[in-house]
């Protein structure tokens, strides 16, 4: 992992056209154990992946850039662009010349009505033919999925696709497929390895459906 100020991240196997974060890893007030799953993917398949290493209470990654987490922001928009460059999948433009998955991990409380839920910001920050083909594999391991019901995902995250005008940020079109996934507690921290498992899984046969 190549450690930053307020992030970790890894560049991984550049045939993967993806990555997954988890960017309230850092206490206090962290989704906790959201870290150890995303080290436990990049050990597994040696999977492209950021940590978070700055608490959201200083600076939140998961939010539009301002003034107060700019730096965090910049420092993780750059690991990103990083990633990306490794895999050669950009054109002249900069724009993605192939479908690119970001898996963003985060952590809910326990409910009675879900496990887990998917949010693509009501479909603005992920084609509806991945967000459906996620879903439908994620319904394989919990019978309790929602979709952009509460956590429906966060207006930043369109950022990677059409980008953010006020910082010169440009984004990498349509390709740029963001689910932010909400994990319950007890998934969490009882079943990670099914959870490494999966999210393996969604990485490796994502190119093989859409690439």
């Amino acid at each position: 992992m190549i450690k930053k100020k307020y992030i970790q991240f890894h560049i991984g196997n550049v045939l993967f056209n993806s990555h997954i974060d988890a960017v309230h890893a850092q206490a206090p007030n962290s989704d906790q154990f959201t870290g150890d799953i995303i080290k436990g993917v990049i050990d597994k398949i040696d999977a492209s992946g950021i940590v978070a290493i700055i608490s959201r209470n200083e600076m939140d990654i998961n939010r539009p850039r301002e003034k107060k987490n700019a730096p965090a922001i910049d420092e993780y928009r750059n690991a990103i662009k990083e990633i990306i460059v490794s895999k050669n999948i950009l054109d002249s433009n900069g724009k993605l010349t192939k479908n690119y998955l970001h898996i963003a991990v985060h952590g809910m409380k326990d409910n009675e009505e879900s496990e887990f839920e998917v949010g693509t910001f009501k479909g603005n920050s992920c084609s509806h033919k991945i967000e459906k083909w996620f879903v439908n594999k994620l319904k394989k391991i919990s019978s309790k999925v929602s979709v952009n019901n509460v956590f429906t995902g966060e207006k930043s995250e369109i950022n990677h696709r059409e980008g953010d005008t006020k910082s010169g940020y440009s984004g990498y079109g349509k390709n740029f497929n963001t689910i932010q996934l909400e994990i319950s507690r007890t998934w969490r921290k009882y079943k990670q390895n099914e959870l490494i498992d999966f999210l393996s899984t969604i990485i490796i046969e994502f190119d093989k459906e859409f690439n």
